[in-house]
């Protein structure tokens, strides 16, 4: 039996700093390992032997309302398009843990947004990340890719999603605040309250089974985060764009076009 307890201990410990297969990067502090440790000597066979099995969870039930955010996904990927990912939900993970994606600190991954082939930094970024944003629970980005010919690993990369044999995302990141799980289906689990988001990475299984493709958007665009008054204005701006259409097409008299000029000017400008 201590023979036993110390193997399951041993593999639980190593998967639990380590990571598994498609699982998130986490860069623990030396605290946080010590911590874990203390915590996986603790634990009993049961609770060992359950760590050891994959968590079954529900997918999310808040779908991405992308019109609310004024961005048109396609689910074709074209050569120059860029694909849109959902890198993170609160959803259970193949871990056990689970991540709250309004505790992700985004401020450093701005300054630079790489998007990695499966965590692999000792390579550059195979793309450019926008800045990422959460509609309902789940977190959202968009990978930009450079032209072809740049780099080898970018082209087999995109490549690969263009043909649609890899759809997953994975997060990389320091814990700054979590704790263990009390759910006795996750004894081993860990609930991430606050991380620093340093990476996301394109991969083959994501960690977080939420966590993979949902289609692409034009070559070229820049939508990042959007508020719901910039959104709101974008889509007031293409009903104005149709309505200016048909005002070309419809003879006006001169008092109707200068009242209708102005009304357009009033409403794209917001004042």
């Amino acid at each position: 039996m201590t023979k036993k307890l110390d193997f399951l201990r041993d593999n639980v410990l190593r998967k639990r700093l380590g990571g598994v297969a498609g699982g998130n990067r986490i860069f623990w502090s030396e605290k946080d390992m010590a911590d874990i440790h203390d915590h996986v000597l603790s634990a009993k066979l049961e609770q060992l032997v359950h760590a050891t099995h994959p968590i079954e969870t529900k997918q999310s039930a808040e779908p991405v309302d992308f019109s609310k955010l004024g961005i048109e996904v396609r689910s074709e990927i074209g050569a120059t398009d860029n694909p849109v990912f959902i890198i993170s939900s609160p959803r259970i993970d193949l871990a056990g843990d689970s991540v709250d994606v309004g505790g992700i600190e985004l401020a450093d991954f701005k300054k630079n947004s790489a998007v990695l082939d499966s965590h692999d930094s000792t390579k550059p970024p195979v793309a450019i990340s926008t800045s990422p944003w959460i509609s309902g629970d789940k977190m959202l980005a968009i990978a930009r890719f450079p032209a072809p010919g740049v780099s080898n690993d970018s082209d087999r990369i995109a490549a690969a999603i263009r043909a649609g044999l890899v759809r997953g995302a994975s997060i990389g990141f320091i814990p700054t605040k979590w704790s263990f799980s009390k759910d006795p289906a996750r004894p081993l689990g860990v609930n991430f309250n606050s991380i620093k988001l340093l990476e996301w990475s394109i991969c083959a299984i994501p960690a977080n089974p939420d966590a993979l493709l949902v289609g692409s958007v034009a070559g070229g665009a820049s939508s990042t985060s959007v508020d719901p008054k910039t959104a709101e204005r974008i889509r007031e701006a293409r009903r104005l764009t149709e309505k200016a259409r048909q005002l070309c097409s419809a003879p006006k008299t001169r008092v109707e076009r200068i009242a209708e000029a102005a009304e357009f000017r009033r409403k794209a400008t917001g004042s």
